[in-house]
């Protein structure tokens, strides 16, 4: 992530037509196992897309950490998790890495 835009919260794609491929969209960063001292085990979801559309969070705001989620460290540290579903992407930002 060479990027410097701390805006961003989550980023969801959804996919009716094809089957991601999580390999290959894995390839495209650099990417890491959780480290429980890096960041909580569960994103809280605070931005509006995430609360409103039910199938992207299944109604939940809080989204627990799966296996197979990946995070990735820009340049900076800003830390983010990769979540590539069958047909679902999500990236999200974690600007408070241990919320209460």
């Amino acid at each position: 992530m060479n990027n410097h835009n701390t805006r961003l919260e989550a980023f969801v794609i959804g996919s009716n037509y094809k089957e991601l491929n999580r390999n290959e969209i894995l390839k495209c960063f650099e990417t890491k196992d959780w480290d429980s001292s890096e960041r909580a085990g569960t994103y809280f979801n605070k931005t509006e897309l995430l609360e409103t559309i039910e199938e992207i969070c299944d109604g939940n705001i809080e989204i627990p950490w799966k296996s197979g989620d990946r995070d990735i460290v820009r340049e900076d540290g800003m830390l983010a998790t990769i979540r590539v579903e069958r047909n679902r992407f999500l990236f999200l930002v974690w600007h408070d890495r241990f919320p209460k």
